[in-house]
């Protein structure tokens, strides 16, 4: 098929691949992600893992404004942070763009104390509920969907593609009203990251999101201008990892050995003046005991 859709590619439009699916060419791929450019820290730690440039660019390209701009980390590498309720954010190469998560709470995971980030009716708004997300609609007419699905087809070649939480969690409820069988739930369709804000370690990360496909009446062709104008969602995936046990042991000695540094640093310091002092001292009554020059002479 895509042979034939190359063939009769009088457009020119770039096709660069050679099969159709979901997630094509991205398992065990090194490069289906692009090319990241990010700060080490090697200036202030709260800049670690800080993105700057992707694929070369620290603009996507896709989205007006400040929409378009590279930022966040790719989700790997942390910054650390002392503000335990500022809120954190990931560029997601799936949709070429940031998403900023909010803070929600304090959590414990194996003894190991973190701050939950969530992501909240922000993330997939284009303006409807928050005017400074306007610029995520790339439409004429704005908005152009209805808040929490996300258009996508800026990032996969022109390709309409259409982005929320799973069964259209957080989302406009019409869009529930047009297909059976979601049900949305905060405690499985949430997504969320949790970390050591010290050391930028992740305790539990659950990021998942739905693909789905917008389906719309087309004038002139009896066989689809009746079809009804509703978003269908085609899947969902997530990625879930948590903190085991025997990590959680090497996170406490990574939070301990900072503490620990500063007291043996303390305790040598102690010790140097200490011995300092008991050699001045020794020094001093040597010196003052001894028999003055003139009395030898005597």
């Amino acid at each position: 098929m895509l042979e034939l859709l190359k063939s009769l590619n009088t457009s020119k439009i770039n096709i660069p691949f050679d099969k159709f699916g979901w997630f094509v060419d991205r398992n065990l791929s090194d490069t289906y992600d692009g090319s990241f450019t990010m700060k080490t820290g090697a200036d202030s730690l709260e800049n670690t893992g800080m993105l700057t440039l992707w694929n070369g660019e620290s603009n996507t390209g896709m989205y007006r404004g400040e929409c378009g701009e590279v930022r966040g980390t790719t989700g790997e590498l942390w910054p650390v942070s002392h503000n335990l309720k500022t809120n954190v954010t990931i560029f997601a190469s799936d949709v070429c763009r940031s998403l900023t998560l909010q803070y929600g709470e304090q959590i414990t995971i194996h003894d190991v104390e973190g701050s939950k980030y969530v992501g909240d009716e922000r993330v997939f708004d284009n303006g409807t509920m928050f005017p400074e997300a306007a610029c995520w609609c790339n439409s004429d007419h704005c908005p152009d969907v209805k808040s929490g699905v996300f258009d996508a087809s800026a990032c996969k070649y022109g390709s309409p593609t259409f982005v929320s939480y799973p069964h259209f969690y957080l989302a406009d409820p019409s869009y529930l009203d047009s297909v059976s069988g979601l049900s949305p739930n905060k405690s499985k369709h949430q997504f969320y990251i949790a970390m050591e804000p010290h050391t930028g370690i992740p305790l539990d990360v659950r990021a998942q999101l739905q693909i789905n496909m917008h389906m719309q009446p087309i004038k002139g062709y009896k066989m689809y201008d009746k079809l009804p104008n509703m978003m269908v969602p085609m899947m969902w995936f997530t990625q879930r990892a948590t903190l085991t046990p025997e990590l959680a042991d090497q996170a406490k000695m990574a939070l301990v050995l900072p503490a620990l540094g500063i007291y043996i640093a303390i305790f040598f310091g102690t010790t140097g003046t200490i011995l300092v002092g008991v050699f001045s001292y020794i020094c001093i009554r040597k010196w003052s005991s001894q028999v003055p020059y003139e009395e030898l002479l005597r």
